[in-house]
This record gives C-alpha cells, sequence and structure tokens, in this order.
C-alpha cells in the first residue's frame, strides 16, 4: 500500500490525520514512513495539482488515484475502513 498525504504546517486536522495513520498503519502491520508521501501545500506545484483536482482544503489522502477528503477521513474507524479496504 501506498498513500499520500497533503498537509500544512498550520493545520491541526492533518496533524490528528498524521497520528491517526501512524497507530492505524501499525496496527495493519504497515510502516508510515514507507506507505506515506507527504505533500505540503506549501509546495505551489502540490498546491496546484489539488486546485486541479478540484479540492480546496486538507488534510487530503490519495490512496490508488482515489482521493479522501476530511470529511471521509475525521474519524478513525472511518480511516481504519479505507485504509483496510486500500491494503488488500
Amino acid at each position: 500500500m501506498r498513500l499520500e498525504l497533503f498537509t500544512s504546517k498550520t493545520c491541526a486536522n492533518c496533524k490528528v490525520l498524521k497520528k491517526h495513520l501512524k497507530e492505524l498503519l501499525g496496527e495493519l502491520g504497515e510502516d508510515y514512513d514507507r506507505v506515506v508521501s507527504e505533500r505540503s501545500i506549501e509546495d505551489s506545484e502540490v498546491m496546484a495539482e489539488l486546485l486541479m483536482l478540484n479540492v480546496d482544503s486538507v488534510p487530503v489522502i490519495r490512496i490508488g488515484g482515489e482521493l479522501f477528503g476530511w470529511d471521509r477521513i475525521r474519524d478513525k474507524a472511518s480511516l481504519k475502513k479505507i485504509l483496510t479496504e486500500h491494503k488488500k
């Protein structure tokens, strides 16, 4: 499994999501640093990429080309379900 985590330095929800990802990936036997590619919207190219995908807020994760915004990943149970489904 590989995923991209889109964040910003000032985003409180990004910090929460990162913590949950580390915990859940550990439970699934995955290493956060190996699985997750962190991408900051402070990088103008990253921001432009998200805007082209009609995404205007972070945090967002992308797994296998599918985007998941904060509304779908804010609670740990929903995030775990998404990670489990994409681990297969």
